[in-house]
């Protein structure tokens, strides 16, 4: 019996660690994708490529779908998308650079 019951914990374990993991993974899999996507969309919509995003820009992406699906994987609404404009383009109101926008994000 004592070894049974050795076996049943170990196994407890091990599947605690397995579904732990898995979680670890997927939420990377999401930051991944929606970081590849945003960048997709950023090199898009910067026009004349200085790797910097106006406002006017930003405004503009928030209107493409699969920006808006990266926002939903990451949890952002519509809402935060706003206030993270003022964010990004407050000292600013031209432009931010797009590893800025990322990290802000």
């Amino acid at each position: 019996i004592s070894s049974f019951t050795l076996l049943n914990m170990l196994v407890g374990v091990l599947c605690e660690v397995v579904a732990a993991t898995s979680e670890s993974e997927m939420e990377n899999n999401i930051k991944r994708d929606a970081v590849k996507t945003l960048t997709t969309v950023f090199e898009k919509i910067d026009s004349n490529k200085n790797e910097r995003i106006t406002a006017f820009e930003y405004e503009t992406m928030q209107f493409d779908d699969e920006v808006n699906w990266a926002f939903c994987m990451l949890g952002l609404q519509a809402k935060h998308t706003r206030i993270l404009a003022r964010c990004l383009f407050e000292d600013d109101p031209d432009s931010a650079e797009r590893q800025e926008q990322l990290e802000a994000i």
